[in-house]
């Protein structure tokens, strides 16, 4: 017995040894897979509605925020309007899921605001958004009313700015909204009136003179120019 089961573990060897050298020319094929396209980052949100005639291709944007998904910017709205992540119907859109909230259900319907300037932010991950509405004025010793009330800003559709023609006189103005503090903008400390506006900044110096004033929040750098007349 013992000796039948040493020839065939001979043979098996054989066998083996054989096969492995027969197969000397086998190739292992690597199978190479392509890696995933990269999603390119979203880096504002368009907002196409009744206020600029559902164009998509020229819709205003509002601009990403530091937290993840997180947008905002100045608006003037009136009427319907949704969000979308591309200058058209292809990407990801969100419509009304209900009061503040965002839904990318192709029926979800669109989101209404009144006739306003807006602030308005979105959050793609939290999937709520917020409109709130700004009068925006010009306040300050230069302007006619001094710090005492706002001389009220129009918007002008046609660059997306706020403007108001004005008398100044030798001094300091600065812009705010709602009559109020809460939301202003200055220029920055040890700045120009050139430099990009920023929030709570400095009062901003100004010579006499007869001026357009140009406040553009349309972008996500904000700035001020003075046309004199």
């Amino acid at each position: 017995m013992k000796k039948i089961f040493y020839i065939l573990s001979l043979i098996l060897g054989v066998i083996t040894i054989t096969s492995c050298s027969d197969n000397s020319n086998w190739n292992v094929l690597h199978q190479e897979f392509e890696p995933d396209p990269a999603v390119p980052e979203v880096t504002a949100l368009y907002l196409p509605g009744n206020h600029q005639g559902w164009d998509t291709a020229n819709a205003p944007k509002i601009y990403a925020r530091e937290e993840a998904g997180a947008f905002g910017g100045y608006i003037k709205l009136n009427g319907e309007f949704k969000f979308a992540t591309l200058p058209s119907w292809d990407g990801t859109n969100y419509g009304s899921g209900g009061d503040k909230i965002l839904s990318t259900d192709s029926e979800a319907g669109n989101i209404v605001a009144e006739d306003a300037y807006y602030y308005v932010t979105a959050n793609t991950t939290a999937l709520t958004y917020t409109l709130k509405s700004l009068a925006w004025g010009v306040i300050g010793d230069a302007t006619p009313t001094g710090w005492d009330a706002d001389t009220k800003m129009v918007y002008d559709p046609a660059t997306l700015t706020l403007k108001v023609d004005l008398t100044l006189i030798d001094g300091v103005i600065k812009f705010r909204a709602n009559d109020a503090w809460d939301d202003n903008f200055g220029m920055p400390k040890d700045g120009a009136i050139t430099d990009p506006l920023v929030a709570g900044g400095e009062d901003i110096p100004v010579k006499a003179g007869n001026y357009t004033i140009e406040l553009d929040l349309s972008t996500s750098v904000y700035t001020v120019k003075l046309t004199k007349k």
